[in-house]
């Protein structure tokens, strides 16, 4: 085979790249640990920004497509606020399970700490 051919695995990965138009540059390195406020201000140090839920899913489906991705909860750009009789207003964050690709919701105040990537505007 030419040494500039791609293999079959190669060819289906980067159509899967393609596919979900999520490609390894687009994303930057895997930041630690640290609270919604803070994962939003590194990304835009950067002149980056934290993904969108549905950016995050598309990678968990891409199944295995990123292979240095962790299987636990990464910051979403994606925030919202609740109001409860009993609970008041709330200002709160979305995180994405990336073992499961479930979506969870988290209090900012409660500065949780999860993992993120920042992803080119």
């Amino acid at each position: 085979k030419p040494a500039n051919e791609m293999t079959a695995a190669e060819k289906k990965a980067e159509e899967e790249r393609s596919k979900v138009n999520l490609d390894a540059k687009s994303w930057g390195p895997e930041e630690p640990k640290m609270a919604w406020v803070n994962a939003k201000q590194k990304c835009e140090s950067k002149s980056m920004r934290l993904p969108k839920k549905k950016e995050l899913l598309e990678i968990y489906q891409s199944q295995g497509v990123f292979k240095d991705w962790q299987y636990i909860n990464y910051w979403t750009s994606e925030e919202f606020t609740t109001n409860s009789v009993f609970s008041g207003k709330k200002s709160k964050v979305w995180a994405i399970d990336m073992s499961n690709g479930e979506d969870l919701e988290f209090d900012k105040a409660d500065n949780n700490e999860f993992i993120s990537r920042c992803r080119k505007k």
